[in-house]
């Protein structure tokens, strides 16, 4: 379903005269033509290029990946799935770095559904960094307009 929104991207990287590779349900596509997959990793990772951008869709091109030269990640059309969202950050990921693991996220909300999606993420994510005693801390505060006892 991240077809067109990927072809737009690519699109949009072009029209800036950037190199780019893209990976999807596709497969393979890069402006580094006749390279090997993995050469275009190494070129992505080894700075070869001043203006180079990697395309694709968090569940298929974020896992494995490791994307460490990633200055800046740019999401737009986030889904619900937490785990590759978490998987995708993770690859840009450099030990040592700040919280923003690295690299600026950037969120790109262009749809009502959009914002409703990255809240979603927020959320789970904040329920997965929780610990035992900021749990208790959440639901103490929560109000709660229909309690029911089970």
């Amino acid at each position: 379903g991240f077809t067109g929104t990927i072809d737009k991207i690519t699109t949009v990287v072009k029209q800036q005269k950037w190199d780019y590779i893209r990976v999807d349900g596709r497969g393979w596509d890069s402006s580094l033509k006749g390279y090997h997959p993995l050469r275009m990793l190494e070129a992505f990772q080894g700075n070869e290029h001043q203006k180079i951008c990697f395309i694709g869709q968090p569940s298929s091109a974020g896992m494995g990946l490791n994307l460490t030269a990633s200055p800046t990640v740019f999401y737009y059309s986030n889904d619900f799935n937490a785990e590759s969202r978490s998987q995708s950050e993770d690859r840009i990921h450099r030990p040592g770095m700040n919280i923003n693991r690295g690299a600026t996220i950037v969120d790109c909300v262009v749809l009502p559904s959009d914002g409703l999606i990255l809240n979603n993420l927020k959320r789970k994510k904040r329920l997965q960094d929780m610990t035992l005693g900021q749990m208790r801390e959440e639901i103490a505060a929560m109000k709660f307009s229909d309690v029911r006892s089970f």
